[in-house]
C-alpha cells in the first residue's frame, strides 16, 4: 500500500503482525521503541511479551525477515518503510527457542552445531520420542522457513541436512559455511546476509526435478524467471543450465561413454531437406556413419528456410552438443555437405581448424552444368568419369594427369576447379581423414528414410522420426550384441576380398617392418610400422590394401591389428549402448503459458492447385521407371532426356 510521506515527527504506521495463527493490527509510530511495539502487542495477545517472544518485520522489495534485536533495529525499519513510501509494516511475533535457540542467528553468536544420532538400539526410543512425524519439505519460502527448527530436531543423514539447509537459507536470505564435517556432527559457521551462493546446480536439480520428470522440454531460461518469480532468487543461467543436467542425470541416467563420442568416426554430414506439409519449411540435420557404414542420426530441426542464419543456430546447438560429448578441439573432424553457403560459413564459424570436404556427386552435377554445357560436342558421360577418377586419385601424380586431360579438351574448366578448392574434394589433396568417403550420400539416404514423415503436420513429424531413430537403434543393439567377429560386418566382408586379392602377391623384405610388394609390373612399399603403402588406398580408407594384406601375412601377424578401431566390432555396439528414453504423447505435457514461449504457426499463402510431393529430379539426373511389359519381372528401364536425331544414309546418328 503506496501513500505520500511527510516529514511530520508523528507519523504513523500500520503494523500488522502475525502469531500463533493469529492476527493482529497495531500503531507505530516514527519514534517508536521496541518496548513500545511489545507493550502495544501485549495489550492486544498476552503471550507477546520480550522475554520469551522475539519480533521479526518483512523488508520489502527483498521479501526477507529482519529481527529486531533493539530501538535501532526499529528505526532502521521505520526509515526504510518511509524511503520506499510506504505505510503498512508487516511484522511477526514468534517464540525466541524457534528462530535462536540451536541456530544462533545473532551477530554476536554464528555457529550452529548438528549432532546426528546413530541408528542403534539404544537409540530408537528417545530417538522416536524427539522425531517430529511430519511430511516432507514442499517447495515454498514459508516452509523452507520452518524446516530448521531448531534443538531436537534429528536428521536421517547428513545429506538431507544439507538439503534442508540450503533451503532455510534461501528462505531466510542468508548464505553460511560449513566451519567443520565428521561422521558425528556438521558445523555452521558464518550466517550472514550474503545473497544467495548456496542457490546452486544442486539446489537447482532438487527443486525442478519433479517438474522436468513431466516436461523434459522445460528450458532454462524459463527455469530461472520462475525462480525469481516463486522464490525472489536472481539465478544465474549457467546454474540454471547445470541443474538442469544434474536433474536429467538422476532422472534417465546417462549416456556418456556411448553413441557418437565413442562408436564412430569424427565425420558429420549436413545437409537440409524440403517439408512436403501446406507450412513448408526445412529440416536441418547432421548424421555420421557408424563402424558399419550405417546410418547415424545425430540432430535434426525444423527451420523456415534453409539459409545462413538457421545453419548458423543449428551448428551453434550441434557444437554445443558435441562440447557435451566431451569433444572441445574439431582438428580431426571432418564436416560433408553440398557446398550450400550457409554451411560453408557456419562450420567455418564455429568449429575452427576442423575439415570440410565437398560432396563428389553434387560437384559432377555442376560440373556438367558449368563447364560440359559449353561444350555440347563432348561426350558428357566421359569427361564426367574423368573428372571423378581426378576426385578418386589417391596420388597428386594421377590427380594432376586426368586434370590436365579436361583441361586440354576443354580449357574453360580451369575456373570451375580452381574456384570449387581441390583440396576439399580430391583424394590426393585433402588434408584431413575421411575412411574413403567422398560423397554425402548418407545424409541423402537419411532424408529418404524420413519421406513419410516429411508430409504430417510438424510435431508429429518431429515424434514420428524419434520413434524411427529409437526403434532403429534398437534392432541394431540387439544386433551387435550377438556378434562375435573382429570387424563389423561390411568391414569383415571388405578385407576378406582384399587378403584373397593378396595371396598372389610377391614379397620382398627390406628391414623391419619395410616391404617392397610386386603387384604385376609394378612395385609397392609398405611400412608396417607407419601403416602406410605407396599407393596409398591404406591411408585412404583405414583399412590395409592388398599389398599391406600381403606384408602383414608374411610376418605372420593378424590382419585386424592393422585396422583402423573405428572399424571394431566394440565401436559397432559402443555406438548404439546409449538409449533414447521414451516419451509421452506430445499432447499431454503441462504448457508453459509464458509470453514469448508459444511458437504460432507460420503465415502462409497457399498456391492454386494441387500441392506438389515429388522433387523435380535435376537436369543431369536420369529417371528410372519401371517397364510396364516387365512390370511382373521387377526390370527397369532408363528414361533418359529426349535426344535430337539426324538422318543419314546409314540410319539415325546420335
Amino acid at each position: 500500500m503506496e501513500s505520500g510521506v511527510g516529514s511530520s515527527s508523528n507519523l504513523a504506521f500500520l503494523g500488522c503482525c502475525k502469531c500463533n495463527e493469529k492476527f493482529f493490527v497495531i500503531s507505530i509510530m516514527s519514534g517508536s521503541s521496541l518496548d513500545d511495539l511489545f507493550q502495544s502487542l501485549s495489550s492486544k495477545y498476552e503471550q507477546i511479551n520480550p522475554q520469551s517472544m522475539s519480533l521479526q518485520y518483512i523488508a520489502p522489495q527483498y521479501k526477507m525477515y529482519v529481527t529486531l534485536n533493539n530501538n535501532d533495529d526499529v528505526r532502521n525499519m521505520i526509515h526504510l518503510h518511509m524511503c520506499m513510501r510506504l505505510t503498512m509494516i508487516e511484522l511477526k511475533a514468534e517464540k525466541k527457542d524457534q528462530t535462536t535457540e540451536g541456530l544462533n542467528t545473532e551477530s554476536n553468536s554464528k555457529v550452529m552445531v548438528v549432532k546426528f544420532i546413530r541408528d542403534d538400539e539404544d537409540d530408537r526410543q528417545s530417538r522416536s520420542d524427539n522425531e517430529l512425524e511430519e511430511a516432507p519439505v514442499q517447495n515454498s519460502l514459508d516452509s523452507w522457513f520452518h524446516c530448521i527448527r531448531g534443538v531436537g530436531q534429528t536428521f536421517k543423514d547428513a545429506a538431507e541436512y544439507r538439503i534442508y539447509m540450503k533451503k532455510y537459507s534461501v528462505a531466510i536470505r542468508r548464505s553460511f559455511l560449513y566451519a567443520k564435517n565428521d561422521q558425528d556432527k556438521i558445523i555452521v559457521d558464518n550466517l550472514s546476509g550474503r545473497g544467495h551462493p548456496r542457490a546452486d546446480s544442486a539446489w537447482v536439480a532438487d527443486l525442478m526435478k519433479n517438474k522436468l520428470r513431466g516436461e523434459p522440454s522445460y528450458r532454462p531460461c524459463a527455469m530461472v524467471k520462475d525462480v525469481h518469480r516463486d522464490f525472489g532468487v536472481d539465478l544465474e543461467y549457467h546454474k540454471a543450465w547445470k541443474g538442469k543436467e544434474l536433474a536429467m542425470h538422476d532422472l534417465h541416467g546417462t549416456d556418456k561413454g556411448f553413441g557418437f563420442a565413442t562408436g564412430c568416426r569424427p565425420m558429420i554430414f549436413l545437409d537440409g531437406t524440403h517439408i512436403k506439409n501446406k507450412y513448408k519449411g526445412s529440416i536441418l540435420l547432421a548424421v555420421a556413419k557408424d563402424a558399419n557404414d550405417d546410418l547415424f542420426t545425430l540432430a535434426y530441426a525444423v527451420v523456415d528456410a534453409e539459409n545462413d542464419s538457421n545453419w548458423e543456430w543449428f551448428c551453434f546447438h550441434l557444437r554445443g552438443f558435441l562440447v557435451l560429448q566431451h569433444i572441445m578441439v574439431f582438428e580431426k573432424f571432418t564436416f560433408f555437405s553440398d557446398r550450400h553457403p550457409g554451411i560453408i560459413k557456419a562450420v567455418k564459424l564455429l568449429f575452427p581448424g576442423s575439415h570440410h570436404a565437398y560432396c563428389l556427386r553434387h560437384l559432377v552435377d555442376n560440373f556438367v552444368k558449368q563447364v560440359l554445357r559449353s561444350y555440347p560436342l563432348h561426350n558428357k558421360k566421359h569427361w564426367s568419369s574423368v573428372f571423378k577418377k581426378a576426385a578418386y586419385a589417391p596420388s597428386q601424380q594421377e590427380f594432376t594427369r586426368h586434370i590436365n586431360n579436361i583441361l586440354e579438351s576443354m580449357p574453360r574448366a580451369s575456373t570451375f576447379i580452381t574456384s570449387f578448392d581441390p583440396q576439399s574434394w580430391a583424394n590426393a589433396l585433402f588434408p584431413g581423414r575421411r575412411w574413403g568417403v567422398i560423397n554425402n550420400n548418407i545424409a541423402e539416404c537419411w532424408n529418404n528414410w524420413v519421406k513419410p514423415a516429411r508430409h504430417l503436420p510438424i510435431v508429429s513429424m518431429v515424434d514420428h522420426v524419434r520413434v524411427q531413430i529409437m526403434n532403429m537403434m534398437h534392432r541394431r543393439w540387439e544386433t551387435t550384441s550377438v556378434m562375435v567377429q573382429e570387424l563389423s560386418p561390411k568391414k569383415e566382408k571388405a578385407l576378406a576380398t582384399t587378403y584373397i586379392e593378396s595371396r598372389n602377391l610377391s614379397i620382398n623384405k627390406s628391414c623391419g617392418w619395410k616391404f617392397e610388394v610386386v603387384d604385376g609390373d609394378k612395385s609397392f612399399a609398405v611400412d608396417l610400422n607407419e601403416w602406410t603403402c605407396s599407393c596409398k588406398s591404406w591411408q585412404i580408407n583405414m583399412l590395409p590394401c592388398k599389398h599391406a594384406c600381403a606384408a602383414i601375412k608374411s610376418k605372420s601377424m593378424s590382419l585386424y591389428a592393422f585396422c583402423d578401431r573405428y572399424f571394431h566390432i566394440e565401436m559397432y555396439r559402443q555406438a548404439y549402448k546409449g538409449m533414447i528414453n521414451p516419451i509421452p504423447t506430445f499432447d499431454m505435457y503441462e504448457t508453459n503459458n509464458d509470453e514469448g514461449s508459444v511458437i504460432n504457426a507460420p503465415d502462409i499463402r497457399s498456391q492454386p492447385g494441387r500441392r506438389r510431393t515429388k522433387r523435380i529430379p535435376s537436369q543431369v539426373e536420369a529417371r528410372v521407371k519401371v517397364c510396364r511389359k516387365r512390370r511382373e519381372e521387377g526390370q527397369l528401364i532408363m528414361d533418359l532426356p529426349a535426344r535430337k536425331h539426324t538422318r543419314s544414309s546409314g540410319g539415325f546418328v546420335v
